[in-house]
């Protein structure tokens, strides 16, 4: 009896997906956050504010609503979130990097608004912080002032971490008054050696 060689094709096809090598992700790619793009209520402090109103992928971001508070001379942060812990390694370069929409902008009592801002403090193995909060990595943090209308902003910082880091926690605040989105968080492990000469330090992108 004769067998058709294109009525074989799809057992062949599906022997083929079997024994072919499943991929792997390079670590410096690998999804290192959980929820990075706020999906869900996981993997973050403030899963009250996870919001449908805006999303620059997916179905949800993070919303930050500070345009009730009182208007007061300051730029501290007025509302934060925090991610989980995320493990990281010492003496490492990482690139941050989240989207924001901020539709109306911010106002302050006085000067030029800080408004969004991300930073990444370092932790210890004892979970101790080895910088302050308002830091990525010991570094400035990346902030964003101004309002972007109906586009999205990225934020994004290459920085090293310190000797002794373990863990890091990503921190989402506002200062000032207004309303921000966040959204498309990302981690990126770079490497040993220094990229600076391929990728700036930080960038504010706009993009709609």
């Amino acid at each position: 009896m004769r067998v058709r060689v294109s009525a074989l094709w799809p057992f062949l096809l599906i022997v083929i997906a079997l024994t072919l090598p499943s991929p792997v992700l390079s670590p410096a790619y690998a999804e290192l956050i959980v929820n990075p793009s706020f999906e869900f209520e996981d993997g973050w402090d403030k899963a009250e504010c996870m919001t449908a109103e805006q999303a620059r992928t997916g179905r949800r971001s993070l919303k930050l609503d500070t345009s009730e508070l009182p208007l007061v001379e300051t730029h501290f942060t007025r509302l934060q979130a925090w991610s989980d812990f995320v493990a990281l390694e010492p003496e490492m370069w990482y690139r941050i990097s989240v989207w924001v929409k901020a539709p109306t902008g911010f106002r302050t009592g006085k000067g030029e608004p800080r408004g969004a801002h991300v930073g990444f403090p370092a932790f210890d193995k004892d979970k101790t912080a080895l910088v302050r909060e308002w830091t990525i990595a010991g570094e400035t943090d990346v902030t964003f002032g101004k309002a972007t209308g109906e586009q999205w902003v990225e934020m994004a910082k290459t920085f090293r971490t310190p000797p002794g880091t373990a863990f890091g926690r990503v921190r989402l605040g506002m200062a000032d008054n207004g309303v921000a989105y966040f959204d498309d968080l990302k981690l990126e492990k770079l490497g040993k050696e220094s990229p600076l000469g391929k990728l700036p330090p930080c960038t504010i992108t706009e993009r709609p």
